[in-house]
């Protein structure tokens, strides 16, 4: 949050940065989603090495406890840009293993 606290249940997505605009738009691509934990950390396991886009908030149904403060959030892509055009696309390999990436979100407290 605005403070640098944590923020629970966000619902984070993972999606093919390969699939097309209207289809990562519409919310028609495959995609793998979990929430933040306790820490505000989230994970994605058993993913095949490729080119992905992190989204937070995308078009799935909110089911977690941090409904209330996701709905205060945008849609975002990694780095925390709104814009798919401005979005970083991780690249995920075999080796070495992957790396954090964080969104920062000034939710207020």
């Amino acid at each position: 949050n605005a403070s640098g606290q944590p923020l629970r249940g966000i619902p984070v997505s993972l999606v093919s940065a390969e699939a097309s605009p209207e289809q990562i738009l519409s919310s028609k691509a495959p995609s793998v989603m979990t929430f933040t934990d306790e820490q505000g950390r989230y994970q994605f396991s058993q993913l095949a090495p490729g080119r992905y886009l992190i989204i937070i908030n995308r078009k799935e149904p909110a089911i977690s406890e941090g409904l209330e403060v996701s709905r205060m959030l945008p849609y975002l892509f990694y780095p925390g840009v709104s814009d798919l055009q401005e979005a970083t696309a991780i690249i995920l390999r075999r080796d070495p293993p992957p790396e954090e990436y964080n969104f920062h979100l000034a939710v207020p407290d």
